[in-house]
Order: C-alpha cells, then structure tokens, then sequence
C-alpha cells in the first residue's frame, strides 16, 4: 500500500532517510516499512527499556490472540528488566506483570493437560501450579 494511501485515510506517515551509522528508534506499537535503493545492508533488534514493557505486554497479547510471532518475546523482557531495574516505579509494575503471566502460564499448563496434551507428569505439575 503506497504511503500516500495511508495519509488520506487519517494514518500519520513520516519519511527519513537513515544515513550510515545512524540508529531508528520506533514508538512502541509503531509500523515500519523501508525501501531500499541498491544494496543495502541492514539490522534490526527490538528492544525496550522498562518504561516501555506495558507496551510490550499489550503488544504480546495481540500477537497471541491473533495467532502471530511478535518480535520481542514479552516475558524475556520483563524477566530481564527485573533483574536488572533500579526503578521503584517500574519494579511495582514488573512485580505485578510478573505475577500476571505466572497466573497466565498456569492458566494454559491446566488448559494443555484439560485437553491431554501433557504427559502425566506434566499435567500433575500443570494442576499444581
């Protein structure tokens, strides 16, 4: 779809030119689209300070409910920024996502073994969770 086509239904389009050495930073829930004009070489590395992880985690979710591989693996994330924070701020809100996915994980273990997809051992670990 031509960016043009973006702009007249109402989605805010912006161009830059990345020159050599130069880094992107995207907002979270951003898209990004690139054209390249001869040989190129690129890199990408999803990454996110703290700050950004309740981005993160509605940004997993939609991938999850929508059967898609997001590119950062939001519980990585958190588990990383809790090991490494030095914000009381954001160590109250990783606590609680922490707790959040923990309950999650729990909630499909017992959903995997209700359908019988764990072994016998597993799905005792999965109601004991």
């Amino acid at each position: 779809v031509p960016p043009h086509e973006f702009a007249a239904h109402g989605v805010p389009v912006a161009h830059t030119v990345q020159e050599a050495g130069q880094f992107m930073l995207l907002a979270p829930s951003a898209f990004c689209a690139s054209v390249s004009h001869g040989f190129a070489v690129s890199e990408s590395a999803p990454l996110c300070d703290a700050a950004w992880l309740p981005w993160s985690s509605l940004a997993a979710e939609r991938a999850r409910t929508g059967h898609a591989t997001p590119s950062l693996c939001h519980e990585l994330a958190v588990i990383s920024a809790a090991l490494n924070t030095r914000s009381v701020e954001n160590a109250r809100w990783i606590v609680g996502e922490l707790a959040r996915l923990i309950r999650l994980e729990a909630r499909l273990r017992s959903a995997a073994a209700d359908a019988g997809l764990l072994g016998a051992a597993d799905a005792g670990d999965a109601r004991d969770a």
